[in-house]
């Protein structure tokens, strides 16, 4: 079927001339449009009813094409809604960041947060267990279809909770109303249908909205949190096994409750618990949520990095072998049909991208770990250019290419997480590391002492590798010149041209 905006929506934001002015660029005319159309929403809490009508594109994902479940929805909306939400949404951060309003435990969405931090957070904290003797139970919650369950009238209430009120939340309210989509496949169109749960999929507003939503989950329990949007991380730790287990199941109940009342669904099948320890017999115990036992496993992915029970990276450093071997055979056919300029943009688009990301984590395993993937970039190297195999020193061939090993990327990584904690350029949560000791037993979070400069202490080697150790050290050993550098940019490419040029 057609979609046909009425007249008066036409009228209202000027809909084909300022669409068309979109495309072009103009932004002469499209901003000073935005600055009334902003300002009489804000004044009339009325968000455009035009604004509010989402084409969904399916794309396939693999699989059975018969099968709805592969595939994946794909929202689209007005190009101006997006540039109205950005306008409203940069406002709201503005006074949700004064106020303090989203929970540190969240990562998503955020300035300044990534995955890599969450990543970091975790790993953080689960070898802080270890170095105080404690036993970990990590657990990973998968909520289903966490965006498109969302109610409004919670969301709302929470909204006013947060201190969004009056005509900003009138035109939420609105925002959220009347909200209507259609599939279009090929050139089918289904008929139109009303969307009652849920923050809009791909909107500009929507992931904000769905942080404000979950940001009370932390307060629901006394487990180390971690979230980055709906992934969310659970830890609990103990000497005893047992007390453990009881403590975890307990916390658990109470995070189940929290869903209950926010009417969101854990997806149990998905959801796994690990434990971390360095006993050598583990108990057998049971984890469970609402009475549904959770399947325990050794390794899990997170966030893109694949955790596993010892914490020496095997896992993960075995799925990036995997992912990047599939590019080296297409290395090795586009040599002969291509520059060494283009083939290093492919190295850096489909290898060194899963190489450096989580490298600030995973990058220090051990030597043994670490050599399957050295041996694949080492064979990428030598297929790059035509290098001969056997006996060969290739340190030459990476400083001709200005390639860093994999050892040089971890050092790069870390030095540039150094910069950015000496420039206050990290979220709060991880500048923090620098500022705490270690936590008395009966502690969940690792909670920062205002007044206390001292770093952790590690008691064990596997303490030592705590970034607040091993980035201290680093930092410590670089030369003053590249200290004193004011730009991040600026340092990461003179520490790479210090890696390049030591021997």
């Amino acid at each position: 079927m057609e979609i046909i905006l009425s007249q008066d929506d036409k009228k209202l934001c000027g809909y084909d001339e300022i669409n068309n002015k979109i495309i072009k660029n103009s932004s002469s005319v499209v901003a000073p449009f935005l600055e009334i159309l902003f300002n009489a929403s804000m004044k009339q809490g009325e968000f455009p009813d035009c604004f509010k009508l989402a084409q969904v594109t399916p794309l396939f994902k693999g699989g059975n094409k018969s099968d709805l479940g592969c595939y994946r929805p794909i929202s689209l909306l007005p190009a101006l809604s997006k540039i109205l939400e950005k306008v409203i949404q940069v406002r709201v951060m503005n006074f949700l960041t004064e106020q303090k309003v989203i929970s540190d435990h969240q990562f998503g969405f955020r300035p300044k947060f990534s995955t890599e931090y969450a990543i970091l957070d975790i790993y953080e904290k689960l070898i802080h267990n270890l170095d105080q003797s404690h036993s970990s139970c990590a657990i990973f919650l998968d909520l289903a279809k966490a965006f498109d369950t969302v109610s409004h009238e919670i969301l709302l209430q929470k909204l006013e909770v947060y201190g969004i009120r009056g005509n900003c939340l009138k035109l939420f309210e609105s925002y959220l109303k009347d909200r209507y989509q259609f599939v279009k496949l090929d050139n089918e169109k289904s008929t139109i249908s009303l969307i009652e749960f849920g923050v809009p999929q791909g909107s500009i507003l929507g992931p904000l909205l769905f942080l404000l939503f979950i940001n009370d989950l932390p307060s629901a329990t006394n487990l180390f949190v971690k979230l980055y949007a709906d992934d969310t991380f659970l830890c609990a730790q103990n000497k005893d096994m047992q007390l453990l287990e009881n403590e975890v199941n307990l916390e658990l109940n109470k995070v189940y409750d929290w869903m209950c009342s926010n009417k969101l669904t854990l997806n149990i099948l998905k959801s796994k618990y690990m434990i971390i320890t360095k006993k050598r017999k583990i108990e057998n115990i049971s984890v469970q949520i609402n009475s549904v036992e959770l399947e325990q496993c050794n390794s899990y992915k997170y966030l893109g990095v694949m955790f596993d029970k010892d914490l020496n990276w095997k896992s993960h450093i075995e799925y990036i072998c995997g992912k990047i071997s599939k590019s080296v055979g297409g290395l090795a056919m586009l040599r002969h049909r291509t520059s060494i300029s283009v083939l290093r943009e492919v190295y850096h688009a489909l290898i060194n991208s899963y190489v450096k990301y989580g490298i600030l984590i995973w990058g220090n395993a051990c030597k043994s770990a670490l050599q399957p993937l050295n041996v694949i970039l080492n064979k990428v190297v030598r297929i790059m250019t035509f290098a001969p195999y056997g006996p060969l020193d290739l340190k030459p061939i990476y400083r001709e290419l200005e390639f860093l090993n994999l050892h040089e990327t971890f050092l790069l990584e870390r030095a540039k997480f150094m910069f950015k904690k000496k420039n206050d350029l990290l979220p709060t949560t991880i500048a923090n590391y620098f500022d705490i000791e270690a936590q008395p037993e009966h502690s969940y979070d690792l909670r920062r002492r205002p007044n206390n400069n001292d770093r952790f202490r590690s008691n064990t080697a596997t303490g030592n590798k705590s970034i607040q150790n091993e980035g201290e050290n680093l930092w410590r050993e670089l030369p003053t010149y590249l200290k004193d550098l004011e730009s991040l940019t600026t340092f990461k490419k003179h520490y790479k041209l210090h890696l390049l040029e030591t021997e």
